[in-house]
This record gives C-alpha cells, structure tokens and sequence, in this order.
C-alpha cells in the first residue's frame, strides 16, 4: 500500500481509504472481517458517516485493538430519527452524538470531525453561523478530535473552506 500525506493534517493515510456507508445493516461478522481484511491490505483510513447504534457497535467491535492502526473520521452534521438517516447543523445534536459515537466506539478521539455534506455555499454559510465549525474548532482544542474536515461536492465551497485556513482536510467528489 502506498500512503500520502492527507491535507495539513500531517497524517500518513492510504492511497486507498474504506467508506463504510454501505456496510450498514450488515452483520459484526462482516463488518469486522472487512475491516480487518482492509487494515491487513495496508488500509488506514475510515470514514465513519452514519452513528445508528449497531453500526458504530459493529465498528467498535472490528476497530477493538486496532485503533492505533488507524484513522478515523466522524460526520459533525449526520444524524438519525427512528433508524432513518438525516442532516442536522444544530452544533448541540451534533456534539451529543459525537460524544455517544465516541464511547460507543470505545475511543476518548476522532481523527477527523468532518463538517458533513456542505453542499452549497449557502449551506457552508449556514454550518459557520449556526455553530458547527465552533464546535469542530472545541472539539480539536479539547483533544477530541485531532483535526478539521469538510465534505462537499461544490468546488467554491472547497475552496471557501481552505481559504479560511480553519480546514486542515477536505473530501470533495465532483458530481
């Protein structure tokens, strides 16, 4: 595997990282053989979008002993109503599920918080005046989170985001 440096993060990360959305609703025992055949081939990097109870207990168990191989990063902004996904930027809901997701996962940090899904600039404006960067900003000065991310499939709002300097990564898909 071959690894880069990711963002101003510092972080040595595989070229190849696991999203995981489509491991929910999957059985602990696949979950967790996936993950350790990922960790085993050299992958490093998580990206942990959804925080529904079994899906993170499914990741604590494939992560337990294994947490300082790898990176992980949580979605400041996913969040869930009766077992459905949806999009929260209240910096409250957020911080509570960040700290459930945590001990769920049985880790005291996040590598990454990511402001989750920005999909506009209008939204980027929304997820700075509500909040939600603030509390990234807490969350890394507090030590539970190592650094800053955003996701976004709008290259302004990329842009947006590193010129402010607050950012240390950014997950961007062109559509």
């Amino acid at each position: 595997m071959k690894y880069r440096k990711l963002g101003k993060t510092g972080l040595d990360m595989s070229e190849i990282g696991l999203g995981t959305e489509y491991l929910n609703r999957q059985s602990r025992e696949t979950v967790v053989s996936v993950v350790h055949k990922a960790i085993e081939n050299g992958v490093n990097y998580f990206d942990l979008v959804f925080n529904f109870p079994e899906y993170l207990d499914n990741f604590a168990a494939a992560f337990k002993g294994q947490r300082d191989k790898v990176i992980l990063t949580h979605h400041l902004g996913s969040a869930e109503k009766n077992g459905k996904y949806r999009k929260t930027r209240d910096p409250k809901e957020c911080e509570e599920i960040f700290m459930k997701t945590l001990s769920r996962l049985g880790t005291d940090y996040i590598d990454i918080a990511n402001l989750h899904f920005v999909k506009n600039e209008k939204q980027y404006n929304e997820t700075i005046a509500r909040g939600v960067l603030d509390l990234a900003l807490r969350l890394k000065q507090e030590g539970k989170a190592r650094f800053i991310g955003m996701s976004t499939h709008d290259v302004s709002v990329a842009t947006k985001a590193a010129k402010s300097g607050k950012i240390d990564v950014i997950m961007i898909r062109s559509i």
